[in-house]
Formats: structure tokens, sequence, C-alpha cells
């Protein structure tokens, strides 16, 4: 699948040689190597790993997990889909656009693979990604919202468990024929 470029916005899957810039810019806590775990989901199949690039400098990144939430209780409130995780935006290129583009390039996607929706997770307090989703066609499941979470590693080498309260959103996409 080709890389979309808008202008000077380009968004592409993340490459091998873009790993240590993604975490100079956008660093994992810890020792978790976020990005490169991605990455390597990303070689298995299970994922793909958008990033955006401004003049050459990653300002964003996406990942679409193939076979939906890990959450077995919110993949059976959902409609089938790719759930789209780990959208960031670094705060200095935020309201420009380049979230929406990125979020296009992933629903276009999972439409080329022939997927009908698309789900997510936000964080029940970040109102402003939540009102982005909803500009964007994203609907709040009718199930209220729900207690995640997710592991990250310390410099140390410890294990965290960080929880999340989350409400799950959907939207359906049309599929071109």
């Amino acid at each position: 699948m080709g890389d979309v470029n808008g202008g000077d916005l380009v968004i592409r899957s993340c490459r091998e040689e873009d790993l240590a810039v993604l975490e100079q810019v956008s660093p994992s806590p810890g020792t978790s190597q976020f990005h490169l775990r991605r990455y390597e989901r990303q070689l298995a199949g299970e994922v793909i790993y958008l990033t955006a690039w401004l003049e050459g400098s990653p300002v964003g990144n996406l990942c679409l997990i193939l076979g939906g939430p890990d959450n077995p209780q919110a993949r059976d409130g959902l409609p089938a889909g790719p759930e789209i995780n780990a959208f960031d935006v670094i705060p200095s290129h935020r309201d420009r656009g380049m979230g929406s583009a990125l979020i296009a390039e992933a629903e276009r996607r999972a439409r080329d693979l022939g997927h009908a929706a698309t789900v997510l997770g936000v964080e029940v307090n970040n109102h402003a990604a939540h009102r982005l989703y909803e500009r964007l066609g994203y609907q709040d499941w009718p199930h209220g919202w729900m207690r995640g979470s997710y592991t990250w590693t310390d410099d140390s080498g410890r294990e965290h468990e960080q929880e999340e309260v989350v409400v799950w959103m959907d939207k359906r996409l049309v599929v071109e024929n």
C-alpha cells in the first residue's frame, strides 16, 4: 500500500530506519520500546503502523490493529473491524489537520482490506480527542465506559500496568467496489 503525500505531509507505514528518530521525538516510557514493538507487530502482519512526517521529521503515529481490540468484552460489543490505537500527534503540530489525515489513511487502508468499520477507545477525560473522533464520524458505543490497561517497562526493567477508563467508538466505512 502506498504512501500518502498531502502537500508537505507524508503518511506511510513505519520503516525500520524510522525507529530511532520516533523514540527521540515521541519517547516510550522507560525501556518499553513501543515504536519497536509496533513495528515488529507490523512485520508479523498483525498491524499497520502509520507514521506522519512533515519536512522529514515525524509528527504523528497511529497503529491500526487489524484483528480489532484485544479486549474480548470490547470486541463483543463493537462491530468487527480494525482498532485505531496508539494515535498521537506531537503537541506542537496538533490542530493542523494531521491527526485527521492519519485517521483518514487508517480508514482507507482498512477499507482497502475489506473492513466495514473501524473502532477505537478514547480515555473518558480526553475531551479534545473525543470531539475530533465525533467530528470524523465516530459514535460512542451504547455500553458506557470500560476499564482497560496496558503495560510498560521502567528503566530498571520492572513492568507496570497502567489502567485507563475508556469509552469505545466506532465508524462504519463505505466499502468501495
